[in-house]
């Protein structure tokens, strides 16, 4: 393989750092057998890469398909998601960004709602307020042992809106990154 082929794939590879190295590994190396395949066939590195693509358009649709694997939640897929952002172009500029911030934050929120709860709920108990945590709707204010219940019923329906926003950004993902080119076709 020539050294402008290895440039190339070292771009590329360099656009896909934050999948796990084993995954980035396969990438490449599916890459790699690709071009060769079509070095064989008599391509130039430059009809090559007019078939491939830029590295970030072919980056792109290996971090789609990465992130559209799966819609379980983990930080590393969060780091994709804002990789795969800054080579998703202008269109998304506002969207990806909404929807995958907004739903991490609010799987969070929904985590720690029920902890706040117990908390209030266990400080009650031992005779301690805790003035400063808890629901207030007017004048009324709500009990410790009302709290806890509520504060798990906000944390589920904000946890569940939150899977949702994230479902919502794979999907959004999936779409940008369909347009994938393809090494064999």
């Amino acid at each position: 393989m020539n050294e402008q082929m290895n440039r190339y794939l070292e771009k590329v590879e360099k656009y896909l750092r934050p999948l796990p190295a084993g995954e980035r590994m396969d990438i490449v190396v599916e890459i790699k057998s690709g071009i060769l395949e079509l070095q064989a066939e008599g391509k130039s590195p430059e009809e090559i890469a007019a078939r491939l693509g830029t590295p970030e358009e072919l980056a792109r649709g290996y971090l789609g398909e990465a992130i559209g694997k799966t819609t379980r939640f983990s930080f590393r897929r969060l780091c994709a998601v804002m990789a795969f952002y800054s080579l998703a172009g202008a269109a998304w500029l506002f969207v990806l960004p909404v929807t995958s911030v907004t739903g991490v934050s609010f799987m969070l929120a929904g985590a720690l709602s029920p902890v706040v709860g117990l908390i209030k709920f266990a400080a009650h108990l031992l005779g301690w307020e805790l003035p400063w945590v808890g629901a207030q709707f007017g004048s009324y204010v709500m009990s410790a042992p009302l709290f806890l219940p509520y504060s798990i019923l906000i944390g589920a329906v904000l946890f569940v809106l939150g899977r949702l926003l994230w479902g919502f950004t794979v999907k959004i993902v999936r779409k940008i990154s369909a347009a994938k080119a393809k090494i064999g076709g």
